[in-house]
């Protein structure tokens, strides 16, 4: 053994032990330069799944550009040249569906901001925000008061929600008798899902006008202006049909006092029994089930009316609603204001005892001749002035207010008014009545603006009602 060679040998035994050279992973550059000959050892590293170009690694080093754990959303963010992107550690829960906004702040709703992400087009899609989701152009979500109903890209949105078949989401549906108000269904309790002769809803946008006309019976013109908001209408007067189906839910008393659209608040009272035709025999309740239950319900007083409107979603209208409704409110092909409900045109007038030999042509009225043995005719047997019917006629219809003459304080003055949903609640015992009845003479009676008024606790056979509600 040469000299060189065994001061290699004795070398270990000088020093001692050599110490183990460990190299931990960060001390490689990114990229690697040439480690070969180094023994890096590895075991025990923790693997991160990470998306690189939207396809998902094992985590070595040849695809990890940085080392630190992070749940990653499966989209790119695209920002403009220069400027700053800020990486927010964001975990998905599952199943949740990502978006390209998450805390990217709120869209502006416009149809085409969606962003390009690798393999898409520029997105874009009718009444929604649309995005590019794993290489697909996609709905993220639909704008305010539109669906994507159908789930085809490319007509976006294409569903209003304000539809009795949409409303408020795709598929929820009003069915026959109710109406879409805001994305809300409102609804009859006392009709079925399925059409009846009687039920039905009408949306009517509200207005300004002049209360009152020269020609209306106690009804002569209030000056200044009443204002009332929108409101929901029966299309008929209620019928025995659905009272019947009040009475058999127990006819219960409202809970609570009933507020109006002004914040008046009216007093709730007891419920009775309609009189029916064994007491008299134009009433058209029967005590089961009669020949009039498409027919107004009559002979019944304020007290149990309202309670019914309540039971049934809704209240009893206002003075200022009923006649906005009847003379004010657009309706294609007729005047505002107008005379009458259906126009101008006065009807035929004929003073006769019951029945009249000559059938009425608008309205029921002056003795004509019944149905099915009653003084009135089943509920929309005349024309509809904008899908609401018998407005003058069949029946006279209770109204919320006390009765009070115009110009008189605390309710109709001191003139000129400006009055806002007003509702009397003024000290007396009779209540309103609108539209004119069955046994109604002289055609003034059926003007939009006339008014009259009856004891509260009336059950007169002339009597019955409609409901309305606030949207």
């Amino acid at each position: 053994m040469n000299t060189r060679t065994l001061a290699l040998a004795m070398l270990p035994a000088l020093l001692g032990c050599v110490p183990e050279t460990r190299v931990e992973p960060r001390a490689v550059p990114d990229g690697g330069s040439d480690s070969g000959s180094l023994d890096v050892m590895t075991l025990d590293q923790p693997t991160v799944d990470t998306v690189r170009d939207g396809g998902v690694t094992d985590g070595s080093m040849e695809d990890r550009h940085d080392t630190s754990p992070a749940d990653v959303i499966a989209h790119d963010v695209t920002a403009e040249a220069g400027s700053t992107v800020d990486v927010v550690d964001v975990t998905v829960a599952p199943g949740d569906r990502p978006t390209l906004f998450d805390g990217l702040g709120e869209s502006d709703g416009a149809s085409d901001a969606g962003a390009a992400d690798v393999g898409c087009p520029p997105c874009a899609a009718p009444n929604a925000v649309a995005a590019c989701i794993a290489g697909v152009c996609r709905i993220d979500r639909c704008n305010s008061g539109f669906g994507d109903c159908n789930g085809t890209f490319g007509d976006g949105c294409e569903v209003a929600l304000d539809s009795v078949e949409n409303c408020g989401a795709c598929g929820v549906a009003c069915g026959a008798n109710g109406v879409c108000i805001a994305g809300r269904c409102s609804l009859q309790r006392s009709c079925p899902m399925t059409p009846e002769r009687g039920c039905g809803l009408v949306s009517v946008a509200g207005g300004s006008f002049q209360m009152g006309s020269s020609e209306a019976s106690t009804g002569q013109p209030l000056p200044g202006d009443v204002t009332v908001s929108s409101v929901v209408v029966d299309t008929s007067e209620v019928t025995v049909a659905r009272f019947r189906r009040f009475w058999l839910a127990g006819h219960p008393v409202p809970p609570e006092s009933v507020r109006y659209p002004s914040g008046t608040i009216l007093a709730v009272g007891a419920v009775a029994e309609p009189r029916s035709m064994a007491t008299g025999a134009v009433c058209n309740w029967t005590s089961s089930v009669g020949t009039r239950e498409t027919h107004p319900l009559n002979c019944v007083d304020w007290w149990t009316a309202q309670a019914f409107c309540v039971w049934d979603g809704g209240r009893l209208p206002t003075e200022a609603e009923y006649e906005y409704v009847a003379r004010i409110r657009d309706v294609g092909g007729l005047p505002s204001p107008r005379r009458y409900p259906w126009g101008d045109a006065t009807p035929v007038e004929m003073f006769s005892p019951y029945p009249r030999p000559t059938p009425c042509e608008r309205a029921q009225f002056e003795n004509c001749i019944g149905e099915d043995g009653g003084r009135t005719r089943r509920v929309a047997s005349f024309p509809a002035n904008g899908g609401i019917f018998d407005l003058s006629g069949n029946v006279a219809e209770w109204v919320a207010d006390a009765a009070d003459n115009y110009g008189v304080e605390p309710c109709w003055g001191p003139t000129p008014v400006a009055l806002l949903n007003p509702v009397c609640n003024a000290t007396g015992t009779a209540r309103s009545t609108r539209g004119g009845s069955f046994g109604s003479g002289g055609r003034e009676s059926l003007l939009a603006s006339s008014r009259s008024s009856r004891a509260p606790t009336a059950t007169e056979d002339e009597l019955g009602f409609r409901c309305v509600r606030s949207p």
